[in-house]
């Protein structure tokens, strides 16, 4: 017998072959499957499609979409019927891709756009085509600070954004906005200090900023795609969420453990200025009016600092950590 076939660099060539070729066939099944329309399965958005004003629905609506995707069905990604649409909603879109993609899922989406001319405005204005195969380019707006993602924090992004929100309140560049900069760097620093643990590489943020022109208001969304502030927190401090455990029904959990988070109950017991500040100090801002409209999302809880009575436990749990808040002049 030839003992080339037995030497390493003969296996290594041959491992290679293998490799392309069932790369190949993973490509060519992958494009029938695409064109079969008997693949795809449709899955309609919410009418409202806003994370923070629908939260309920919106977790409901992407807990549906994950499971068709499971199944290894492709999905028709329908908006057409969407009547009310908000920045965050889209810019969740993107992240929830994002996140399938770090699972590993072998996915299709394909998809339209919303009928109401409102609505199909901000979704092309966002950004969302940025980041995804399509041949729509992307449109600029005034009114929107299209959506962008990073790894690290980033003072001179959150900077571009002052300057936006400057521009659009009609400012003075002197002007110093230093509410919504701190909230942003914080929301950026907490992804990489709070938000990941040693063996979850993937740390991501996505932020976007919209002008709501008939309040005179810029709103801001940052979402992380961390473990949420609930699941940090209890690993991080079980005695204490042991002890607020007894106080409360499971079902409360994760909107109580994220209040605390905002009051300052899970700082560090070094007492470091620079641990565990970044939550209570945002929550400050809002209470002091430096920022508004405050909402938060993380796991099942949702946070509504406008009205206590709107906070709730969500049915499914949402993926990451999401901060919405705004800013007008006084």
């Amino acid at each position: 017998m030839n003992h080339t076939f037995r030497t390493l660099k003969w296996k290594r060539h041959s491992t290679a072959i293998a490799r392309k070729r069932l790369r190949r066939q993973r490509r060519k099944k992958g494009q029938t499957l695409f064109n079969s329309p008997k693949y795809f399965k449709k899955i309609s958005a919410p009418a409202y499609f806003s994370m923070i004003k629908n939260p309920e629905g919106m977790v409901r609506f992407y807990h549906d979409f994950e499971n068709v995707v499971s199944t290894g069905a492709g999905v028709d990604f329908d908006l057409s019927q969407i009547k009310v649409m908000t920045v965050d909603a889209v810019l969740y879109t993107l992240y929830f891709f994002d996140y399938l993609k770090s699972k590993r899922v072998y996915y299709f989406v394909r998809g339209n756009e919303p009928k109401d001319q409102e609505c199909k405005r901000i979704f092309q204005e966002s950004g969302f085509y940025k980041y995804v195969q399509s041949s729509q380019l992307n449109k600029t707006s005034y009114n929107i600070f299209p959506i962008e993602s990073g790894t690290s924090v980033d003072p001179t992004l959150a900077e571009k954004i002052i300057d936006f929100t400057r521009d659009r309140l009609l400012y003075p560049k002197s002007k110093k906005i230093e509410g919504v900069f701190i909230t942003l760097v914080e929301c950026m620093t907490n992804t990489i200090q709070w938000a990941y643990e040693k063996n979850y590489s993937l740390n991501k943020w996505w932020v976007a900023a919209y002008y709501d022109k008939n309040q005179n208001k810029i709103f801001y969304i940052f979402l992380d795609n961390g473990q949420g502030i609930p699941s940090t927190v209890s690993k991080r401090f079980p005695e204490r969420v042991a002890a607020i455990f007894k106080k409360i029904t499971k079902q409360q959990l994760d909107t109580t453990l994220i209040k605390s988070a905002l009051k300052g109950e899970f700082r560090t017991r070094t007492k470091q200025s620079s641990r565990g500040k970044g939550l209570p100090q945002i929550y400050s801002f809002a209470k002091e009016g430096k920022i508004s409209d405050l909402r938060i999302m993380s796991n099942r809880g949702y946070i509504d600092t406008v009205d206590p009575n709107n906070c709730e436990e969500l049915s499914r749990k949402f993926i990451g950590t999401l901060f919405s808040w705004s800013y007008s002049t006084k």
